[in-house]
This record gives C-alpha cells, structure tokens and sequence, in this order.
C-alpha cells in the first residue's frame, strides 16, 4: 500500500544511526563553521561522525544480523536491542571523546554528543521492559542538539521550529503506520532524545 511505503521510506532516511550525521552536517554550515577556512574541519568532522555514529554501529548490527545474533537488521524484537545498543552506546562515547580531544569541539557540542550516548543507555534500559522508540530517540535528540546550539548562539528557530515539528509528526505517523510503536513508545522516545540533548547543551 502506497501509506506503508512512505512510512517505510520516511523510517529509513530517518533512522537514528543518521541523526548524528545529520546534525554535525547541519552545525557545519552554520556560523561560525560555514566560514571558507573551515572546510577541513567541517570534512573531518562530519566524517568522524559517520564513522563513529553510523559505520561501526551499523557494521555491528549487520554482523549480528549475518551470524544470527539477532533476527532483523530494525530490531524489532525488544529483547534483541540490549547488545547493539550498548555497543552504539560505547561507540558514541568514543566520538564524544574525539570530538573533544581531538578536534577541539566545544564543550556544548561534546556536551550533545555525550547526551547522546546517555540516551541510547537510558532506552537500553527502558527496552528491557517497555519498547520506546528509538527513531523518535534519534530524533529528539537531533531536535535537542539544533535547539540547544541556537540558545547557544543566540538564534531564533522559529522557521525550523515549525520544520522539526512537523517531521516529528510524520516519523510518530509513520512508526504508528508500521504498527511498529503504540503512540506512547513514540512519544517517550521523543522526550527522552530531546531532554538529552538539549538539557547538556545549555548547560555546557
């Protein structure tokens, strides 16, 4: 049916292992990164991102996946979610750390990314008994990020408020359409991504 195909497309461009890609890329190309002089660092910056946050996770549950660890590369089965969730965990930790002393990032960014890694633990642990989300956990916690940088920077989000807004709904929609969550497993999701992220930044 032409709603579950969308809903599946929409699940897919929208996964959580891209949302940190998708907000260091955003970030990169906002002052004051979007300057010509920082091209490398913007390069090396989204590329670690993906490496630490997408490939090694991504290549982990693949590798679960071909050796029958677990059963679907979604993991929709809540009791297969624990390991490749504490191993994307770790791996986010590991990128909070290069950020930091590596390539210098702020304390706010640094900040997001540890926010991050605190979010996969928190539905790690939520998931051993209750399914959350973890696509509306990816994108909460994208929400959060842009948020908490603007509040940093002093910008008024009220274009991307309505954008960012909108998208969520259309994530809650098409998770509900894959009967994958109940409407509370979505929005829990949410909110535990966003406050893990957002709540960091404007602390650090």
């Amino acid at each position: 049916m032409p709603a579950r195909i969308i809903a599946k497309t929409v699940s897919i461009i929208l996964m959580p292992l891209f949302m940190p890609t998708y907000g260091i890329a955003l970030l990169m190309f906002m002052p004051p990164y979007s300057l010509p002089n920082m091209h490398f660092y913007r390069l090396l910056t989204i590329s670690s991102t993906l490496f630490f946050t997408c490939l090694i996770p991504g290549g982990l549950i693949f590798w679960m996946k071909k050796t029958g660890y677990i059963s679907s590369l979604t993991l929709d089965e809540r009791k297969q979610r624990t390991v490749p969730y504490l191993l994307s965990a770790i791996s986010f930790i590991a990128w909070a750390s290069f950020l930091m002393e590596k390539l210098h990032a702020p304390n706010y960014l640094a900040a997001v990314a540890i926010g991050a890694a605190v979010a996969l633990l928190l539905v790690l642990l939520v998931n051993l008994r209750w399914k959350i989300s973890a696509h509306l956990t990816g994108w909460g916690g994208f929400m959060g990020g842009f948020f908490g940088i603007c509040f940093q920077y002093g910008i008024n989000p009220i274009g991307p408020l309505i954008v960012l807004c909108l998208t969520a709904g259309l994530l809650i929609w098409a998770r509900l359409c894959l009967h994958a969550h109940t409407p509370m497993q979505t929005v829990a999701g949410l909110y535990t991504g966003f406050l893990c992220s957002f709540i960091p930044c404007i602390l650090f």
